[in-house]
C-alpha cells in the first residue's frame, strides 16, 4: 500500500501484493487476502489489463463473500462495477454501483477502509462517468460537482484527487464547461498537488485545456487525450510536448472492447479528413464512423453516438447526401431528454439548421 500511494511504481507493487497473497493464502488469513488481491488488481487495472483484473475482482468478490465482512462485499462490487465501466458495460457497472450505494449510510461511511477511498465519493464519481456515456449530461455534471464537494468534506487526500480526475475535470470537460474545469484543476492543484499520481493528472488536464485553446487539429488531439486518459497511459500523455506534436505520434488504442473505443475511431476520421479531402479520404473517414456508430448504438452510448453522428453527418453533408445527414443526426440527437445546454448537443442542434 504504502508503495502504490506513494511511489506509483507498479512493478514493485505487484511484486509485494503478490508475495503477500501467497503468504495469506498460505495461513487462510482471509482479511490479508483480501487486501492483497485488491493489490494485484490495482497493478492489472493500472496497466489497462482489464480482462486480467476483471477475473481478480471476481475472485476477491468469491473471497469476500465466504468472508461475509459486508465492507468486504461492498468494495468487490466497486471494484467490479469500475471494470464493467472501462470494459464498455455501463448498464452493469450502473447496476453493482447503485448495490453499492444501496448499502451504505452516513453513520458507517469512512475513508479509513483499508487505506480505500470514501465509497460514497467512488460511486457518485463513477456514475457521473456513466450518466454522461448514457446521455444525461446534465445529471453527470450535477453528479461529478456532488462527488467533489463529499470529497471536501472528507479532508481525504485520495478521495478528493479520486473525484476531481475520474469526474470532476473529465464531465466538465466532456460537456464543454471549460470554467469548471478549470475550477476543479485548481483544486486539485490546492490540496493534491504533493501526490505523485494525481500531480500526474493534472498535467494532462492542463494539456488538453491548452490545446483546446489552439487550432483545430489540436482540439481534435484534447479529444483524444480525453478519451485515453487513464492510469495505463497517463504518463505517456502528461508528457507530451504540445508545442511541437504531431497527431501520428499519440498512442494507439489498446484493445477495441474498453469504453472509449467509439470515440477513439471518431476521432482518428477526423484526423484522416485533416489530411487532406481525397475520396479515398473520405472513404476512409466514412467507415472509421459508420464502425463506431456501430459500436455507440451497439453499447447504449448516446454521447459518443451523437459525436459520431455530427462528424458523419458533416461529411454525408458535403458530398451530396444532406437528407440523409440531416435524419441520421436527428435521431441520434432525438434520444436525448436534458444536456441541450451542452456543447454537443449545441453544436448538433445548429448542424441540424445547416442541413436544413
Amino acid at each position: 500500500h504504502a508503495i502504490w500511494y506513494a511511489q506509483n511504481d507498479v512493478p514493485l507493487m505487484e511484486e509485494n501484493f503478490t508475495k503477500a497473497l501467497e503468504i495469506a493464502e498460505h495461513i487462510d488469513d482471509r482479511s490479508a487476502q483480501l487486501q492483497s488481491l485488491w493489490g494485484v488488481w490495482a497493478v492489472h487495472r493500472s496497466r489497462g489489463e482489464y480482462r486480467k483484473a476483471l477475473a481478480l475482482a471476481k475472485r476477491y468478490e468469491a473471497v469476500a463473500n465466504a468472508f461475509g465482512d459486508p465492507k468486504s462485499k461492498s468494495l468487490a462490487n466497486r471494484i467490479l462495477s469500475v471494470n464493467q465501466h472501462y470494459l464498455g458495460d455501463q448498464e452493469e457497472a450502473r447496476r453493482l454501483v447503485k448495490m453499492v450505494q444501496a448499502q451504505l449510510t452516513p453513520s458507517v461511511r469512512s475513508v479509513n477502509n483499508d487505506f480505500q477511498l470514501d465509497a460514497h465519493v467512488a460511486t457518485t464519481a463513477l456514475l457521473s462517468r456513466i450518466d454522461w456515456l448514457q446521455g444525461f449530461p446534465d445529471q453527470a455534471k450535477a453528479r461529478a460537482r456532488q462527488s467533489v464537494e463529499a470529497a471536501l468534506k472528507t479532508s481525504h487526500v485520495l478521495s478528493l484527487g479520486y473525484a476531481i480526475c475520474m469526474a470532476g475535470c473529465p464531465v466538465a470537460l466532456w460537456t464543454g464547461d471549460i470554467a469548471e474545469a478549470e475550477c476543479n484543476l485548481r483544486l486539485l492543484n490546492k490540496y493534491v498537488a504533493s501526490n505523485r499520481l494525481y500531480s500526474t493528472w493534472g498535467r494532462a488536464f492542463e494539456i488538453t485545456m491548452r490545446l483546446r485553446e489552439r487550432t483545430d487539429t489540436d482540439s481534435l488531439i484534447a479529444q483524444y487525450i480525453e478519451a485515453r486518459l487513464d492510469v495505463c497511459s497517463l504518463s505517456v500523455l502528461a508528457d507530451l510536448n504540445i508545442d511541437d506534436l504531431n497527431p501520428s505520434e499519440l498512442p494507439e488504442p489498446i484493445a477495441e472492447e474498453l469504453w472509449n473505443y467509439p470515440e477513439l475511431l471518431r476521432i482518428k476520421a477526423e484526423f484522416v479528413l485533416c489530411k487532406g479531402s481525397s475520396v479515398a479520404a473520405q472513404k476512409e473517414a466514412e467507415e472509421l464512423l459508420l464502425k463506431s456508430l456501430d459500436r455507440s448504438k451497439s453499447q447504449r452510448l448516446p454521447s459518443f453516438e451523437l459525436r459520431t453522428a455530427v462528424s458523419l453527418a458533416r461529411l454525408w453533408g458535403c458530398t451530396a447526401r444532406v437528407a440523409e445527414a440531416r435524419s441520421m443526426l436527428e435521431t441520434s440527437y432525438g434520444k436525448f431528454t436534458e444536456g441541450f445546454a451542452t456543447t454537443d448537443l449545441i453544436n448538433a442542434d445548429r448542424l441540424i439548421a445547416e442541413l436544413g
